[in-house]
């Protein structure tokens, strides 16, 4: 099984992700953790936009990951912002056993849960990248549409 856990930074992927990893017994691949891996970012850098060309790869190296794992017999959370209809089709595409979870949130707690994260120590997205992943994101079709504002945890 793979689930695939997207949205805008701050709209709740990695606590959906967490929550269900350990409702489902999965693992989780996180795409901030990727990125730091591949390109040795400084975990003090804070609301950076990253090249172009440091966009995508950890996208595609968490994808070659969970087709591993998945063809080991493991289930999978990807948590990620994928802000295509392609990068989703290529996720989902790993096995015929996937479906997809978009977080949402209003704008306004959004910005407020960004400003709170970029007082801790990891790097962090904050509403300077919130607003470039917004202007990049397509309409996306998910299976499930999450408000984390709301009582999610029911909806799943």
């Amino acid at each position: 099984m793979l689930i695939i856990v997207i949205g805008l930074p701050g709209t709740g992927k990695s606590t959906v992700s967490k929550y269900l990893a350990e409702k489902l017994n999965t693992i989780i691949l996180n795409a901030d953790e990727f990125r730091a891996k591949l390109f040795n970012i400084n975990s003090s850098e804070k609301d950076k936009i990253f090249p172009d060309s440091q966009r995508d790869a950890p996208y595609y190296a968490m994808f070659l990951e969970a087709a591993n794992l998945i063809k080991k017999g493991s289930n999978v959370i990807i948590d990620a912002a994928l802000y295509s209809n392609e990068l989703v089709d290529k996720a989902k595409s790993i096995t015929n056993n996937s479906r997809v979870i978009q977080t949402v949130c209003p704008e306004e707690i959004v910005k407020k849960r960004l400003r709170e994260r970029m007082k801790g120590g990891e790097y962090s997205a904050g509403v300077k990248v919130y607003e470039f992943m917004k202007s990049l994101t397509e309409d996306i079709s998910a299976d499930i549409v999450l408000d984390t504002s709301l009582d999610w945890k029911e909806l799943i």
